[in-house]
């Protein structure tokens, strides 16, 4: 995608999303009931998406999404419709419902502005997505790439 981003001179924007204090979900439900929030946050995930957008684990209990064609501010707003979209969900786990709160984080690579590498972009969602977690947790934050 950004090899593609790049020919066309279109903006490629990453969200990193991470499930707030997931550690807590395994420790006091079990693994196989984590794996239960895991499903359901990524249909919440998928369910938001365009058939273009590319969704994916990306390591235990976070997820990263690749935008073709899409601008910052509209990764901002699809970060912040997953956002509310997870923390209404109602998981059932051992006879009880639990809610859960995701943390995100956003950024654009724009090839008319500046040609990047794939770990710049990555780096830059990932900070963002840390500064959701240093500053509360349940949130989206923006880490813009420099031209």
């Amino acid at each position: 995608e950004m090899e593609r981003a790049s020919r066309y001179g279109h903006p490629l924007s990453l969200i990193m999303i991470d499930i707030d204090l997931f550690k807590k979900i395994n420790d006091t439900y079990g693994h196989p009931q984590g794996d239960i929030v895991l499903k359901m946050i990524a249909e919440v995930i998928s369910s938001t998406l365009r058939s273009s957008d590319i969704a994916a684990r990306y390591g235990g209990e976070e997820f990263s999404i690749v935008l073709p064609e899409t601008t910052l501010k509209g990764a901002a707003v699809l970060a912040e419709r997953i956002r509310l979209a997870v923390e209404k969900l109602h998981i059932p786990l051992n006879c009880k419902q639990i809610t859960q709160t995701v943390s995100l984080g956003v950024t654009t690579y724009d090839p008319a502005k500046k040609k990047t590498k794939k770990g710049t972009i990555i780096d830059a969602a990932d900070k963002a997505l840390y500064s959701s977690k240093k500053n509360g947790r349940n949130r989206v934050s923006i880490f813009e790439l420099q031209p």
